[in-house]
């Protein structure tokens, strides 16, 4: 227990407060409320302090004795009178000096019985931040740690999302071109198929003829039936130079659908690696919304010129020129150029003039301008710009 000052757990009702230790002089009491010195209070009795407010409920207040260090009390002279008050003041002073400084080293942090230092469940405050491995965390470098690694995680969490859907794209060119494939091998099978038809056709042909020869010669008296056999010989042959006219056509189309498979394949490959770095060039260009102007972009590589993101502490869009980040704001920093073209537009005093084909409405704040070019504006020779100004 404290020996030269009292601690006060305040209600919200009370603002006097008693005084459980003795004191030489009023002014060496002095009254402390939330850890702030209150140099209004006034003493109700020699044991009792009224604070100048009341103090709020759950408010600590600390009556602390403070005897001066600086100057002794009494000073004795040669041949003066030694009286007990001159006495008590001088030994109560280095009485008191001794049990503030106790009370001072036991409020220090101290080790316990097994040297750990040991707060005696108080909490510690005004602690920096800590900048070694062993250091002590504070509660505001956690939480801000922490609010980090959730940043980096969902951002983290956006680019796997946006690399699985590419790789879904690619997944799905891959199986076009299979099928593409799988396409060409049923048309070569067909192709073989009437090649293979065809082939008999011919033999069939050949067949024929020989037995309308044989007939020919063996009786005249067949002649008549060899002629036919002859035209159903003649007619076989027509059937299979066309089976074989168009298996060549099958298998022409069969190598086509083939090669188309095999550039369909390639554009899914090329396609997959276009995705890939596009989302990377775009990842470099737009970093998304930052509370502060970052240093590298979303890779931690150098910031491109040109870059934006979104300040979500000042609410607006920035841009990087290279050396600086420029807040970019509405109204003031948009202006329109639109070449002389058009023979009856161009600026007036800084103010686009619409023409025939070129019309400029502002909007009823006085700016949000909107820029019409006619539809039936067909020469493709008048340029015109948007610029950041």
């Amino acid at each position: 227990m404290p020996l030269s000052s009292v601690l006060y757990t305040a209600d919200g009702n009370t603002n006097q407060f008693d005084i459980t230790f003795s004191y030489i002089d009023s002014t060496h009491v002095k009254v402390f409320v939330n850890n702030v010195e209150d140099t209004n209070f006034t003493f109700v009795t020699t044991t009792r302090i009224q604070t100048s407010s009341t103090p709020t409920n759950g408010q600590v207040v600390k009556i602390e004795r403070q005897t001066p260090t600086s100057a002794r009390l009494v000073d004795f002279q040669d041949g003066s009178v030694l009286t007990e008050t001159d006495l008590d003041k001088s030994a109560n002073q280095n009485f008191f000096i001794v049990q503030e400084n106790a009370d001072d080293i036991a409020d220090k942090l101290g080790k316990n019985n097994s040297g750990i230092f040991d707060a005696g469940n108080s909490r510690i405050t005004n602690v920096a931040d800590p900048t070694g491995s062993s250091d002590v965390v504070t509660k505001s470098f956690l939480e801000t740690s922490e609010n980090n690694a959730a940043t980096s995680a969902t951002a983290a969490a956006s680019s796997a999302t946006a690399a699985a859907s590419s790789a879904t794209s690619a997944s799905s060119s891959a199986s076009t071109a299979t099928t593409k494939a799988s396409e060409a091998s049923t048309s070569a099978t067909s192709a073989s198929t009437s090649a293979s038809t065809a082939t008999t056709k011919a033999s069939e042909a050949s067949t024929s003829a020989s037995n309308a020869a044989s007939s020919a010669t063996a009786a005249a008296s067949s002649a008549t039936t060899a002629t036919t056999q002859a035209s159903t010989a003649t007619t076989k042959a027509s059937e299979a130079n066309t089976s074989a006219t168009n298996a060549a056509t099958s298998a022409t189309n069969a190598a086509s659908s083939a090669t188309a498979a095999a550039n369909s394949a390639t554009a899914a490959a090329s396609s997959a690696t276009s995705a890939a770095a596009s989302f990377d060039t775009f990842d470099d260009r737009f970093l998304g919304s930052k509370s502060s102007d970052p240093s590298v972009d979303n890779d931690g590589d150098a910031l491109l010129t040109g870059a934006l993101y979104w300040n979500s502490s000042a609410g607006n869009l920035r841009v990087y020129s290279g050396s600086a980040w420029v807040a970019i704001v509405q109204d003031t920093d948009v202006k329109v150029a639109v070449s002389s073209n058009d023979t009856t537009a161009g600026f007036l005093n800084g103010k686009l003039v619409a023409g025939s084909n070129i019309s400029l409405t502002e909007g009823s704040d006085g700016g949000n301008e909107t820029l019409t070019i006619a539809s039936s504006v067909t020469d493709n020779s008048i340029p015109f710009s948007i610029a950041l100004g």
